[in-house]
């Protein structure tokens, strides 16, 4: 995780924006992987659809909440984070070294989709740490 962000953070610095993409992509990969294994205890096949991770890991992460059950404000949050992840697949396909790129990828594009992706996986870890310890506690 440090190491992928230490990339994305470099490759913006030296204005490699496309591979910051990338980085960013694979630092949420390795985020949702890590989560998923670590609550079910065991090895997951990844296909590289990082949407089919997100899905996975709300589920298991329990973040699959219906709008009744929690109030407004942070339902839209929430519903933020599927855009994020939604975003950052496409951007990563279009603009990522990973790929031809079709896109013309700036600085501030890079730097959204990886500060976006920090933020989105911070979230993530802090969740999976407190499920961690609720069951330690319980």
């Amino acid at each position: 995780m440090n190491e992928q962000i230490e990339k994305c953070q470099q490759k913006i610095a030296s204005d490699d924006f496309n591979g910051a993409i990338t980085n960013a992509r694979t630092l949420c990969e390795a985020i949702l992987i890590h989560i998923i294994e670590t609550i079910d205890n065991g090895h997951i096949k990844n296909d590289g659809n990082l949407i089919n991770l997100w899905s996975k890991a709300k589920k298991v992460l329990k973040l699959d909440l219906k709008k009744a059950e929690i109030p407004d404000f942070v339902f839209q949050i929430l519903s933020g984070l599927d855009t994020t992840i939604n975003g950052l697949a496409g951007l990563s396909n279009n603009a990522g070294d990973r790929h031809a790129n079709k896109f013309n990828t700036k600085r501030h594009h890079a730097k959204l989709a990886v500060n976006s992706t920090m933020t989105l996986c911070d979230f993530l870890i802090d969740v999976l740490n407190e499920r961690k310890k609720n069951k330690l506690n319980n």
